[in-house]
């Protein structure tokens, strides 16, 4: 079982992004652009998904893009997805994006094991 404790409240952390381009890399926990598909923008994130309660994006101008924010994740990363709102609305290539988080927060990993449960249904007399 695995379980998130922050000293802290949420607050918004620009991940250092200034470029949505593959490969390009933040300053803040290890944000990297993925490959980016047709109109949308892949961020992977080393911060586990109860940690990040929003996402944005920003043009080069610091106005927020209306963007469909997707969150997919494991237990050790969070992967960030961007679509635009409108069907002929853009993405930037250049901008920022910002996080709602947990700036502090550990993960503790705890062993569980179910041991003698018996996989049968229980009989009447």
């Amino acid at each position: 079982i695995n379980y998130l404790v922050s000293k802290g409240d949420f607050s918004h952390v620009d991940l250092g992004l200034s470029s949505f381009e593959e490969g390009a890399v933040g300053d803040k926990f290890a944000a990297k652009v993925l490959s980016p598909e047709d109109n949308s923008i892949n961020i992977y994130v080393e911060a586990v998904k109860d940690s990040i309660k929003t996402a944005k994006i920003f043009d080069t101008q610091g106005n927020k893009i209306d963007a469909i924010t997707g969150i997919s994740w494991t237990t050790r990363y969070t992967i960030l997805s961007f679509r635009p709102m409108k069907e002929k609305q853009r993405l930037p290539q250049k901008g920022r994006i910002e996080v709602e988080m947990l700036p502090d927060f550990k993960v503790y990993e705890l062993e569980f094991k179910l041991t003698d449960i018996p996989f049968y249904g229980i009989r009447g007399e």
